[in-house]
């Protein structure tokens, strides 16, 4: 006989589980290690952007810099070829031997950008009634759908960023109408709620077409 209480005993779990991975975040070092799988992440992803631009994700070191961002942030520093033959023309010139190349740098938070809805999904995949292998199954899928969609935020801000400075960068994109769309579409995934949505979508569509799992539970509870 299904269980009156088993809806609430799962919200309980969540809860309860999600609660301490947010403890965990600050005192037991999450943060730290989402801020280096981001940067190791979109180093790899974006170490070169559109027609020539060059991007950097750095740990903030510099006393400057320090002051200047926030904890948690990773430092983007973005420059492009134009940007810098046309300093070297410039120097040349001048009669200077060397060019000076002033890159734009950005601090870019990992914890919103990723780290914040990686324990929403954790404690959503521990409560919810499936198999130990379905819920394997279900943290794979979604870690690496979690991942996509860091990539595409940091798509999106690299995007914009570049483009507000095309005077500077020459890279990025020009149409008014395509930037203002991508400006909408930037407000909507900055929020978190809409990262909590995406996973919890997707893991009731993954136990939508696992439907067995719900079943067993219902009937051993």
């Amino acid at each position: 006989m299904m269980n009156s209480n088993w809806l609430l005993k799962r919200v309980g779990i969540f809860i309860s589980i999600y609660i301490l991975m947010l403890i965990l975040a600050e005192v037991g070092g999450l943060k730290p290690i989402m801020q280096k799988h981001l940067k190791s992440l979109a180093n790899t992803t974006f170490s070169s952007y559109g027609n020539g631009g060059n991007v950097e994700f750095k740990d903030i070191v510099k006393k400057k810099d320090q002051e200047k961002f926030k904890d948690g942030d990773v430092l983007v520093v973005l420059t492009s070829k134009q940007q810098i033959n046309e300093a070297r023309a410039k120097a040349r010139k001048a009669g200077q031997q060397n060019a000076i190349v002033r890159p734009l740098k950005f601090g870019l938070n990992s914890w919103w950008f990723l780290g914040i809805l990686l324990p929403f999904f954790i404690a959503l995949v521990i409560a919810i009634p499936a198999t130990l292998k379905n819920k394997v199954l279900l943290f794979i899928i979604g870690f690496f759908v979690l991942n996509l969609y860091m990539l595409f935020k940091i798509w999106v801000f690299l995007t914009l960023k570049f483009s507000t400075y095309y005077s500077t960068l020459k890279v990025g994109w020009t149409n008014h109408y395509m930037l203002k769309g991508l400006s909408y579409i930037s407000n909507i995934v900055a929020f978190p709620f809409f990262g909590f949505l995406m996973i919890l979508v997707l893991s009731l569509f993954f136990l939508g077409i696992r439907t067995k799992d719900i079943n067993n539970y219902f009937i051993n509870s």
